[in-house]
């Protein structure tokens, strides 16, 4: 979320008085969805996984006429391309509020690319400027990521950057961040930690739409979120020896501590029955794949993009995939009984 975009919330909910919100990474933020022209007619690159998209234009005139034809794009600081707001634009959210309900819900985007479940919910906290006291009818997408990115307040934030999120991987970077990477990855992570993590975010955006009259649709982005991922993850036993963790997956359930606790908290918690598989799918990354070769992976499009431009160079749902989950979303919301 942008400060420059809460002055349109407002006005907008002072308006329609309803609201869609989704929350996720860079695949609600809307990383990649950019027009499908843009891929088309000029040189759009993303070099490797966790690098932002950009364009190489030709000389100047080119990014002139660029910046002149897509408003939304502008030129950092640092002469660096931004399209970000380009790419919110195109985010399901907007799609769906602005093009399938005919602007009729006000459309709320908490997506936060590279960020985790907890720092995308945690952001209505954030934002006290916006006006909920209006809504009187809500719906909540909620794209979960992947469950091991662990987010943290940033005492350094500025505009859209209030979190600070490490992964589950060691980070090559340069100190402090590179050992803090390396300390999580280390000493803290585990699958059964992500998972109960992730139980933990749910809860939090579920007690804050309380006092909503709320629909809640739980679609994740490219990660299980099974009831067996929960029951592998979370039912088994964790030991750390020696500041390096080992987790003993072959430990049988009966021996679990406290496991009627851990399944009560697998079932009653994670809201099941607001699960949503379309086409069957799992995820939002599985729908894509099978509109393409479903036995290739959505990593393997890296850079090029794939053949039917579902999926984009820096492997995210295309603009065109925004709409295709737009869609699906109208008809789910509209013909079902959430």
């Amino acid at each position: 979320m942008y400060n420059k975009e809460i002055e349109f919330i407002n006005k907008s909910l002072e308006h329609t008085k309803k609201a869609i919100v989704s929350f996720g990474c860079s695949f609600t933020d809307g990383q990649g969805a950019i027009p499908l022209e843009i891929l088309d007619n000029y040189n759009y690159v993303c070099p490797k996984p966790g690098i932002l998209p950009t364009i190489n234009f030709k000389n100047d005139l080119e990014k002139k006429d660029f910046l002149k034809k897509y408003p939304e794009a502008i030129i950092n600081l640092d002469g660096s391309l931004n399209l970000r707001m380009l790419e919110r634009k195109n985010s399901f959210v907007n799609i769906l509020c602005n093009d399938f309900f005919d602007k009729s819900y006000t459309p709320i985007n908490f997506g936060l690319s590279g960020n985790g479940n907890k720092a995308s919910i945690a952001q209505i906290n954030f934002f006290p400027q916006i006006k909920w006291n209006l809504i009187e009818e809500l719906v909540i997408i909620y794209v979960p990521t992947d469950p091991g990115r662990f987010s943290f307040v940033n005492d350094e934030y500025g505009d859209n950057a209030m979190f600070t999120t490490i992964w589950p991987h060691p980070n090559t970077g340069e100190p402090p961040k590179s050992t803090l990477w390396t300390g999580y990855f280390e000493t803290i992570y585990t699958d059964k930690f992500a998972y109960l993590e992730a139980i933990n975010d749910i809860c939090n955006l579920k007690n804050w739409a309380k006092q909503f009259n709320h629909k809640l649709i739980v679609f994740p982005a490219f990660t299980d979120y099974t009831k067996e991922m929960f029951k592998k993850s979370i039912l088994c036993e964790v030991k750390r020896e020696m500041g390096s963790l080992k987790l003993k997956s072959n430990i049988p359930n009966t021996n679990v501590f406290n496991k009627d606790i851990l399944l009560d908290l697998i079932e009653k918690n994670w809201p099941w029955s607001n699960m949503w598989s379309p086409q069957g799918k799992k995820h939002w990354a599985e729908l894509l794949e099978s509109y393409e070769d479903s036995s290739k992976p959505l990593a393997s499009y890296i850079s090029a993009g794939s053949p039917n431009k579902w999926i984009t160079p820096c492997i995210h749902p295309s603009a065109k995939a925004h709409i295709d989950l737009a869609e699906k979303l109208h008809t789910h919301i509209t013909t079902e009984k959430l």
